[in-house]
């Protein structure tokens, strides 16, 4: 009787169809074509190139209808603390990761530095940046005002930047 559970060496990776699917060798170099991997809702998955290792289950045994459950990472997974959940990937630029760490906070780290966030940020609590703020095209750092010399009408100089 077959292995209900194998490890299997990733091949090829097909992308183009509805879900994704896999061409994989299993333990005894038996190659499986188009076997399906299986993503939990929510979260869509594609292995870096390095990543070859994967976790396939037979279906009522039968070796013609495995489904690939898991990719295994041994080189890219970052370390993190007991109680902790980190996701993260490989990029062209490094490693990007969110972790929700075991003190409460999260740590989100883009690879290439850049954060993009799409739609209105809320902050009910203090909002602390260790670099410039820019609100359109105005450098919270170095923005200047006028002086108006005691009056209405201006007519100081302007102030410096913020230090």
């Amino acid at each position: 009787m077959k292995n209900y559970i194998q490890r299997v060496i990733l091949r090829i990776l097909k992308l183009n169809t509805p879900s994704i699917q896999a061409q994989v060798e299993a333990q005894d170099g038996n190659i499986q074509d188009d076997v399906e991997v299986i993503q939990t809702y929510g979260f869509n998955a594609v292995p870096a190139d390095n990543v070859q290792e994967g976790i396939i289950l037979y279906v009522n045994g039968q070796s013609d209808h495995g489904i690939v459950i898991s990719w295994i990472d041994k080189v890219n997974r970052l370390k993190i603390a007991k109680s902790e959940v980190q996701v993260y990937a490989k990029t062209n630029t490094g490693l990007s990761s969110i972790t929700l760490k075991n003190d409460g906070s999260i740590e989100i780290k883009p690879a290439n530095g850049i954060l993009k966030v799409s739609g209105k940020i809320e902050a009910t609590g203090d909002v602390i940046a260790l670099g410039d703020v820019i609100a359109g095209s105005i450098s919270l750092q170095q923005h200047t005002h006028p002086q108006n010399n005691g009056n209405h009408f201006g007519g100081g100089v302007n102030t410096g930047a913020s230090q």
